[in-house]
């Protein structure tokens, strides 16, 4: 097994380690790679231009800013569950690594993505960014409240909800249009609500409208599966403020609908 592989092998143990919200030090991981802990530093760094603590503090601190974000869970409660000593030593850690308290963290309009470490095992590709302007629109639309399990690449209930609400638009219509405004309410769970209206554009017997904006839009081709995954995990790999509010323009492939190759345009205004 070459280096490359011998340190992804090492990411996706610490990450379903992490997901867990379980502790896992430097000596466990050179246990798993089987190597000497020096070494396992070593390639582990050739490979990610970190060490193997620095990596883990990171994600553990990228999760913490998800949950701040996206729940109303108690700063307490989730520096215990990401295994701070204290809520002091959570929110140091916090502000060295953000530049921001938790608490401004969380009552900001936006989340910034840019000081965010995605999981270095997850290779998103198929997609574009750019800055554009998305038109006014009128649409036809249907209301949905789903919720949504954070920190998880997995295919949900409210996924297969929204799929099968999508492709029974298809069936019919050219395009579906997707708008989603993100309600962190839980104090509890580790869930986000999704205020999401599904429906297609309709000039004449329009029940919503959106205004014109500025925007960054996010191509992406692929299967369905895929763009859960690659949906629950490119926010980490922007570089720039997002608000909690986004748009998806969804077709399928005009020459063979029966492919299923989603060609899908995301749309999040310009902080």
């Amino acid at each position: 097994m070459n280096k490359e592989k011998i340190v992804l092998h090492i990411i996706e143990r610490i990450e379903a380690r992490i997901q867990k919200k379980e502790n896992i030090s430097v000596n466990e991981v050179a246990v798993i790679a089987g190597y000497t802990k020096r070494y396992t530093q070593k390639i582990f760094k050739e490979q990610t231009g970190m060490n193997i603590s620095t990596y883990i503090r990171r994600r553990r601190l990228t999760q913490a800013a998800i949950l701040i974000k996206m729940t109303k869970k108690t700063l307490y409660h989730i520096a215990m569950d990401l295994h701070f000593s204290t809520q002091q030593s959570f929110s140091r850690a916090f502000s060295r690594e953000f530049d921001i308290t938790p608490i401004d963290f969380r009552n900001g309009s936006y989340l910034d993505c840019s000081k965010l470490l995605p999981n270095r095992a997850i290779k998103l590709t198929n997609y574009h960014i750019q800055k554009t302007h998305i038109p006014a629109l009128k649409l036809s639309v249907k209301s949905f409240c789903f919720y949504e399990r954070l920190l998880s690449i997995k295919a949900t209930r409210a996924s297969k909800l929204r799929i099968s609400e999508i492709n029974n638009i298809i069936s019919n219509k050219k395009e579906v249009i997707i708008i989603t405004t993100v309600i962190p309410n839980s104090k509890i769970e580790d869930v986000v609500q999704l205020h999401t209206r599904i429906g297609y554009k309709d000039n004449e017997t329009f029940n919503f409208e959106t205004d014109i904006m500025q925007c960054w839009e996010i191509t992406y081709s692929g299967g369905w599966d895929e763009y859960i995954k690659f949906g629950r995990s490119f926010m980490l790999e922007l570089d720039f403020c997002s608000p909690l509010y986004f748009i998806e323009m969804i077709k399928k492939s005009e020459i063979d609908s029966s492919d299923d190759i989603y060609h899908v345009k995301i749309y999040l205004p310009v902080a």
